[in-house]
């Protein structure tokens, strides 16, 4: 039976892998009310078009939630500028994608998840880095390694 180990395992992963799931979580505001949905989201087409409904207005946060205990989540959208994190409750864990170049004494404003605040200009993404951020946390449940994370 043991030479089956390396087998058993290898189906224990796989099974894993699909048992994880993620849902994304949309709000919208309208005057003083917001409005949330909520969806399967396991296509890395639905996580880019959610990403690409930010406008920083109306529309400021979308979170992907995955079974895991993992979320990621993106606010702002406006001017094309998101900030965009991924927490763990597990080990308790906060990751920020980050634009090292950008001028570290530099401020930029956001609205994300309805209010208004003042972001360092290192913590903001543009839209292709936030949707591909996006693409690959549903795809896989972590952080895209070819773009730069800081620990925060």
């Amino acid at each position: 039976m043991s030479g089956n180990a390396p087998a058993i395992a290898q189906v224990t992963r796989q099974t894993r892998i699909r048992m994880r799931t993620t849902t994304v979580i949309e709000e919208t505001t309208v005057g003083n009310r917001s409005h949330v949905t909520e969806a399967p989201c396991d296509d890395p087409a639905q996580a880019i078009a959610a990403v690409e409904r930010l406008n920083g207005r109306d529309r400021s946060t979308v979170a992907f939630d995955a079974s895991d205990a993992t979320v990621m989540t993106i606010g702002g959208g406006h001017d094309g500028r998101y900030v965009v994190f991924i927490a763990s409750e597990i080990d308790a864990a906060l990751l920020n994608l980050t634009t090292p170049e950008a001028p570290a004494d530099e401020t930029i404003e956001l609205v994300a998840g309805g209010q208004r605040g003042s972001y360092p200009a290192r913590q903001c993404v543009d839209r292709a880095a936030a949707t591909r951020a996006a693409a690959y946390f549903v795809s896989t449940g972590g952080a895209d390694p070819r773009l730069c994370w800081q620990p925060g």
